[in-house]
């Protein structure tokens, strides 16, 4: 027997129908049904936030002023493949006194980075350029934009 369910707005005190006892005998399920798939989502979020670990090393917080090892801009020229692809990024009129840094060239198509590479300069005997050698090999057509970074050692 099915009396009518407390958080239905019903004044009868008589057993509610049967085709109304099944509705709320599939809502109960459906609820319950939902109910488990939620928890075993966020158990599962949980575990896999557990298994990722935080490490100090890479964190910081604080302010320090930033020079810039090359003031007066780069040149970039690049290397196609036979396909058109970009394949190396040749970076020229960097300042001696970034020997010893990194050169990193990110490709872009639209917000997408389609490509890019890094290369380290020699702290000695630096002749003020670097090939970047790219990965991922973009379209030539497909590149909007540059982001071109010098980072000092």
């Amino acid at each position: 027997m099915c009396w009518p369910a407390t958080f239905i707005r019903s004044r009868s005190s008589f057993p509610a129908s049967a085709a109304t006892c099944r509705r709320r005998a599939v809502i109960v399920a459906l609820l319950a049904a939902s109910g488990l798939a939620g928890a075993s989502l966020l158990s599962s979020l949980l575990a896999v936030a557990g298994g990722f670990s935080v490490s100090t090393a890479y964190l910081g917080s604080g302010a320090a002023a930033l020079v810039a090892c090359d003031p007066d801009g780069l040149t970039l020229g690049y290397t196609l493949d036979p396909a058109g692809r970009l394949s190396r990024a040749h970076v020229s009129g960097i300042n001696p006194a970034c020997a010893g840094g990194t050169v990193r060239v990110s490709l872009l198509a639209g917000s997408f980075v389609a490509g890019g590479g890094s290369a380290s300069l020699p702290a000695s005997g630096f002749d003020g350029s670097a090939d970047v050698d790219l990965v991922d090999l973009p379209a030539a057509s497909t590149i909007t934009r540059v982001h071109l970074v010098v980072e000092d050692r």
